[in-house]
C-alpha cells in the first residue's frame, strides 16, 4: 500500500487551521490481464484510442514473452503475423487472412516493395503502436471508420476502428497468457454468440479450430461487464 501523509501547519494563508492530506492507492498487480480489464473500461465508456494503446502495450508484452530472444519491432511484428487470421477475422469483420499485402503511399515513412505494397503488421506498429505508445496519439494520417476500408482514401490510411477487438482477443487467446485474468468477468458479442473473455486465456488452438473458420461480417459490440 503507497500512502502518503501530508501535515500543513501554520501556514499564514490557513491562519490557525491544520490541512491533513492523506492519500492511500489501493496496491495493484500490473499484468496483461489488468491492462487487457483497463481496455475494455475504456472501450466501454468510447475512450478507444486509449483502449488501443493499452492494448498496444500488452500485444508489446505478450511478444515479448513468446519471442524474448528478439528486438522489439521484430517480435511485435512476429506476433501479428502469427495472429493475422485472429486479428483480421475479429478486427476486420469480413476478412480472414493469414497476411495482407497492400498498397501504401499516404504513410510514406513505411517501407514498401517495388509494387507499393507492404505487409498489414509494418502498418500495425510503426504507424498505430509507435505512435500511440511514443506520442500518445494516434498519426493523424490514419483514420479509423466503422466498417472495413483498408488502404489510401483522399490522403488517409483507412483501417476500421473494431481493430482493438482483433488485437484485444489475439492477446487473451496466446497461449503464454494462460494464466491472465480479468478483475471481472466482461462478455463479448460477435454475431449472436456471447463470450466470457475470462475463458478464453491461452486457448487459442480451441478458439481456432471452433470459430476461426466462420467469418464474422457484422461489426462487434463492445466487451459488457
Amino acid at each position: 500500500m503507497f500512502h502518503v501523509l501530508c501535515r500543513i501547519v501554520g501556514i499564514p494563508t490557513l491562519r490557525d487551521t491544520e490541512c491533513i492530506i492523506i492519500v492511500i492507492h489501493k496496491k495493484l498487480k500490473m499484468s496483461i490481464g489488468s491492462f487487457i480489464s483497463s481496455a475494455i473500461e475504456n472501450l466501454q465508456k468510447n475512450r478507444d484510442d486509449v483502449a488501443l494503446s493499452l492494448v498496444c502495450s500488452a500485444v508489446d508484452a505478450t511478444s515479448a514473452k513468446l519471442y524474448p530472444e528478439l528486438k522489439v519491432g521484430e517480435r511485435y511484428k512476429k506476433f501479428l503475423k502469427n495472429s493475422m487470421r485472429i486479428i483480421t477475422t475479429y478486427g476486420f469483420p469480413g476478412i480472414t487472412a493469414s497476411g495482407i499485402s497492400i498498397k501504401c503511399h499516404n504513410l510514406p515513412s513505411i517501407k514498401t516493395n517495388h509494387e507499393g505494397h507492404t505487409d498489414i503488421e509494418n502498418i500495425l506498429y510503426h504507424i498505430i503502436r509507435c505512435s500511440l505508445i511514443h506520442q500518445c496519439e494516434i498519426d493523424k494520417r490514419i483514420e479509423f471508420v466503422p466498417y472495413t476500408h483498408i488502404g489510401d482514401f483522399d490522403e488517409k490510411f483507412r483501417i476500421p476502428d473494431s481493430l482493438v477487438i482483433g488485437l484485444l482477443i489475439a492477446v487473451v487467446l496466446s497461449k503464454c497468457n494462460i494464466n491472465e485474468k480479468l478483475d471481472q468477468d466482461y462478455v463479448l458479442t460477435l454475431e449472436k454468440e456471447s463470450i466470457n473473455i475470462n475463458q478464453l486465456w491461452g486457448k487459442f488452438e480451441d478458439f481456432k479450430v471452433n470459430r476461426i473458420n466462420r467469418q464474422v461480417t457484422s461489426k462487434h459490440g463492445k466487451p459488457t461487464s
